[in-house]
């Protein structure tokens, strides 16, 4: 079972990327097309948004990728970049933690619209 949900998740990130390909070659009916496969394999694994939750593919909405490959909602995003504390000594990186994994995470996120 586990190497069916890794398949699965392989699959997921492949679509991921591949609709983002379409989008830079400007075929957005494929685009289009990949991104309805996307959200489908999404909802059918129930793939929850590590911040608030919620399935992601309940409704389709924009996406961010964090740089540790876990997915969540851009809205959640935003959330966490916005309470991005200021580094107290006014020296080095603030950054925050994947809420999955804890590794740190940059400032940017990849996009995943």
């Amino acid at each position: 079972m586990a190497q069916s949900i890794g398949n699965k998740m392989h699959l997921l990130v492949c679509h991921r990327q591949l609709g983002d390909l379409y989008v830079f070659l400007g075929d957005h009916r494929a685009a289009a097309k990949n991104e309805r496969t996307y959200f489908q394999l999404a909802q059918e694994m129930e793939i929850h948004c590590l911040v608030c939750h919620q399935i992601i593919s309940d409704i389709p909405e924009a996406l961010e990728t964090l740089p540790c490959c876990h997915i969540i909602h851009a809205k959640c995003a935003d959330i966490m970049k916005s309470e991005i504390p200021d580094s107290p000594t006014g020296r080095g990186t603030p950054s925050i933690k994947c809420p999955q994994c804890k590794k740190s995470l940059e400032v940017t996120f990849t996009n995943s619209t």
